[in-house]
């Protein structure tokens, strides 16, 4: 579901997008760091266990390259949805490791589900329906 978000800058440049909702077993909030680095969404194992997410959730696991080039083994889990401002995409996967416990790494697999713009003066993500994938 299209739809935009707005941002603000921390931690030197990078972009947080505020209120954040992720849902599986429940619903929680959470502000992101929209990170076009990452193929996959990143959350803490304390966001991961205000989801209820368990072992039986897991969806494998995968090997990823993080800041530094050092490579870490993550548990993949996907969500029903993630919604970011007035913006929804369903059924996508995301990692539980090493982000920032206050924030989720926004990545690939929820940014690819659409034409996404930055609109930097106006501070907001537009998130438009993909015509091709």
């Amino acid at each position: 579901m299209p739809g935009e978000a707005e941002f603000r800058r921390v931690f030197g440049g990078l972009l947080a997008v505020s209120g954040i909702y992720l849902t599986v077993h429940k619903e929680t909030r959470a502000d992101a760091i929209l990170d076009t680095g990452s193929t996959f969404c990143v959350i803490s194992q304390d966001i991961a266990d205000r989801l209820g997410l368990t072992e039986d959730d897991r969806r494998g696991t995968q090997r990823n390259m993080i800041v530094g080039g050092r490579i870490t083994l993550m548990n993949r889990y996907r969500l029903d949805s993630i919604q970011a401002g007035s913006a929804r995409a369903y059924y996508v996967d995301l990692l539980v490791g090493d982000a920032l416990p206050q924030f989720i790494l926004l990545g690939m697999s929820f940014i690819a589900k659409f034409t996404t713009t930055l609109d930097l003066d106006e501070k907001r993500v537009v998130f438009r329906t993909r015509t091709s994938y």
